[in-house]
């Protein structure tokens, strides 16, 4: 090799100095990753922001009757059965957006997502009624 003056330099992972070329590919590699992860970010945000403008805001009150969404998996789903639980009877609402419900005994009472919950509507005398039976136990 002498003969022809050439210069062997053998480059490695542990003798990255003899050849700038390790260098050069390692910088290609970072701005990649800087890349990639940037296109990661904005597309969260996008996705964080789409899915806040579709989030339904429901107001409860104490004494209100609501239904609950079972959201748990099922293997062999049935097919006609309904996915609402209830009807639960709201007992404290809190600014965060949770809601405490119990379902015949106040004491019994769990904390819950408002999000998981719905109004549940029916006649407005037999609502009234429950209302104020719990209201006048001083249950609510």
């Amino acid at each position: 090799m002498e003969r022809y003056r050439v210069n062997h330099r053998v480059a490695t992972a542990s003798h990255p100095q003899t050849n700038g070329h390790v260098e050069v590919s390692n910088r290609e590699i970072e701005r990649i990753l800087e890349k990639a992860y940037e296109n990661n970010k904005l597309y969260k945000e996008k996705v964080k922001r789409w899915h806040d403008r579709r989030l339904v805001h429901k107001s409860f009150v104490p004494g209100q009757q609501v239904l609950l969404f079972n959201s748990c998996l099922r293997f062999f789903p049935e097919k006609l059965k309904s996915r609402w639980s209830g009807p639960f009877i709201v007992k404290t609402v809190f600014s965060h957006g949770a809601v405490e419900i119990f379902d015949k005994h106040p004491d019994q009472a769990f904390k819950i997502n408002g999000q998981r919950l719905k109004h549940y509507y029916i006649d407005t005398a037999n609502c009234e009624a429950v209302t104020a039976h719990y209201a006048i136990s001083g249950l609510l």
